[in-house]
Parts: structure tokens; sequence; C-alpha cells
């Protein structure tokens, strides 16, 4: 897994920032959240449980999966580690490529100058691989 790329101070300019990588296994989310039925709420917003909640038991555990592993990607893109940013902080669309920011994952990414997010996910021998690229755009 790849670590996160701060930046220093407020980003001027055109670039790539940050870069965030995370694996996610589909087994072991499955089985974490068989095991421990409160996960979920905990790491997904309201919206992306309505989401969860129209897929069946087989698509569950990968869409989870795939979830859970862009935040963190995200939060990693964004300079931080597991848990420094609020899982709810970090909201992915159905789409599984948009992502929106709020509290102090937003705060976060205004204190570095990041303007997108570009999020890219693949499912490898059944772990979620996402990437996501934190750039900024001059004003």
């Amino acid at each position: 897994m790849s670590a996160p790329v701060p930046s220093r101070g407020r980003a001027t300019g055109t670039g790539i920032i940050g870069v965030g990588i995370d694996l996610c296994s589909v087994e072991r989310m499955a089985a974490a959240m068989q095991r421990t039925p409160g996960l979920a709420p905990r790491v997904f917003t309201g919206a992306e449980m309505a989401a969860l909640d129209l897929l069946d038991d087989g698509d569950l555990a990968r869409a989870a999966a795939e979830l859970f592993a862009i935040k963190e990607a995200v939060m990693k893109a964004l300079g931080r580690g597991f848990g420094s940013i609020p899982f709810d902080g970090i909201e992915v669309e159905r789409d599984g490529v948009t992502v929106r920011l709020l509290g102090a994952a937003l705060q976060r990414a205004e204190s570095l100058g990041v303007r997108s997010l570009s999020v890219e996910s693949e499912l490898l021998a059944g772990t979620a691989a996402p990437t996501v690229l934190a750039s900024v755009v001059a004003s």
C-alpha cells in the first residue's frame, strides 16, 4: 500500500498533491460485517447504507469493501491515515467515483487547496483496490 503524499502548507498552481491507495478484502469485509452488525452504520453514511440495502449478499460485501477502501484511500490522499478523519465525513456516491467531503474531511481538503478528488477502483483477486488522487487547480 502507498503512504500518503501530503503537501507542505497550502498548495498553489496545478497538480497532484496527494495519492491514496488502499486494499480491502471482500471476504474479510463480509466476515467483519457478519461478526459486528454495528460496523456498517459506524463507517457508512445514511446514503451509502441505503445503497447497500438494495444489494444482495454477494454484491453487498464487494460494495462495502469498495466503499471502505475508497474512504481510507481518500484519507491517505489528504495526508491522513486510518481513523484520522471520521468515516461519515467522506461519502461515496452510488457511481463509486464521486466523493463528497464533509466536516473535518472538507476542512482538511480546503487547508491543502484540494479542488478535485479522482477515484479509480478495481476488484483484484477478491480485493477492492482503489486509488485516489487529490489535485489542485490555480484560482
